[in-house]
């Protein structure tokens, strides 16, 4: 390991669900606030899933290379469309985003507030950095890593990514062309973050983690609005019954081999941290939470099979992959109705938890 020359101390760093609500935990608190991951994403109101059923996105989200799909052009969320902001507005948390057309420019910005001590998140293409595994099997351009110490005589930066998790070191000029790349737009070249902390910790209350749940039921049930998602979607369980109905008349129209590709999309889909997977983990944990504050053992159990709910997804986007991989319309035709069936799993779960807090 070189010596950095500055580096910034004490900076929490661990693994997270996504990436984003992991930065913002680690940087709460680094300046004093602590919260965890699953109650920032719980107290947001952050769960639930969402179906983007235009054809146009449809089509899109299925056939854009891996790099270009995220929350925004992802056909399927397991997340509310408004959960970011209200988790700021929860925690009384405002981010500032910069970005500089000079390189030069940017990366002076970006170290004087590492010599006041203050870490920085830098939007990166993960493409030019060989540190990560899959680094050079597609340009990811929605990664997030944040800057926390610098060596200009070695020429190397100490940085932290929650998503996968790395913590270490990496040359500057690597670095420098992860900012700087052509995947990137303008306004997200040489991009940083600036967090604008609050005076105040978020305050959690028995009957606010009620509420929570209880607005989690609404929304997956269709009592509650879909929070603006258009005509044209789905939320909650009927959103996931319409994406196995689509996704099954999908399957009947064409071969296996013709949807070879698109196949792969909906897995990634389901699985990157904007899917339906990593939601229903992370709405797991925050139940857990819930129930240790309520010392609610019925909670407990809810939660269990919410985790249980993560597990499904994960089975079916594999049963996805390994249809791709075999070229087997038989297993790729028994997805649907797997998904059908965690919908149905799923109802009830929701009901179960409406009965326990009504």
């Amino acid at each position: 390991m070189i010596a950095m020359e500055k580096t910034v101390r004490n900076f929490p760093k661990r693994a997270a669900h996504i990436c984003t609500l992991g930065y913002i935990r680690d940087f709460l608190e680094y300046f004093g606030f602590p919260i965890s991951e699953p109650m920032c994403y719980g107290m947001a109101g952050g769960y639930g899933f969402t179906y983007r059923r235009d054809e146009e996105l449809l089509r899109r989200g299925m056939e854009a290379p891996e790099h270009q799909i995220c929350f925004q052009t992802s056909p399927i969320s397991g997340h509310r469309p408004d959960y970011l902001a209200k988790a700021l507005d929860f925690l009384n948390l405002e981010i500032i985003s910069h970005h500089s057309s000079d390189p030069d420019a940017g990366w002076r910005a970006v170290a004087e507030m590492v010599d006041r001590n203050i870490p920085v998140p830098l939007r990166v293409d993960r493409y030019y950095l060989s540190v990560f595994k899959d680094h050079q099997r597609s340009h990811r351009v929605h990664h997030w890593l944040v800057l926390l110490g610098y060596s200009l005589r070695h020429g190397e930066a100490l940085v932290y990514s929650n998503v996968p998790f790395f913590c270490g070191q990496i040359p500057l000029d690597a670095l420098r062309l992860a900012r700087n790349s052509e995947h990137l737009g303008e306004e997200e070249k040489n991009e940083w973050w600036e967090f604008r902390l609050p005076d105040r910790s978020a305050e959690i209350t028995r009957g606010g983690l009620r509420d929570k749940i209880i607005s989690a039921f609404r929304y997956m049930t269709g009592q509650e609005d879909s929070c603006g998602t258009g005509p044209l979607s789905f939320a909650g369980i009927a959103g996931i019954r319409q994406f196995a109905n689509d996704l099954e008349r999908l399957i009947q129209a064409e071969s296996t081999d013709s949807l070879s590709d698109p196949i792969a999309k909906l897995h990634y889909c389901m699985t990157f941290p904007g899917g339906p997977m990593v939601a229903s983990s992370l709405f797991s944990l925050f139940l857990v939470e819930a129930a240790e504050m309520l010392d609610s053992q019925k909670l407990y159990k809810l939660a269990a099979r919410y985790k249980e709910l993560s597990t499904e997804w994960r089975v079916a986007s594999g049963m996805l992959l390994k249809a791709k991989l075999t070229r087997s319309g038989q297993l790729l035709s028994r997805v649907a109705p797997r998904l059908l069936g965690l919908a149905d799993r799923e109802e009830k779960l929701l009901n179960d938890l409406y009965d326990l807090f009504r």
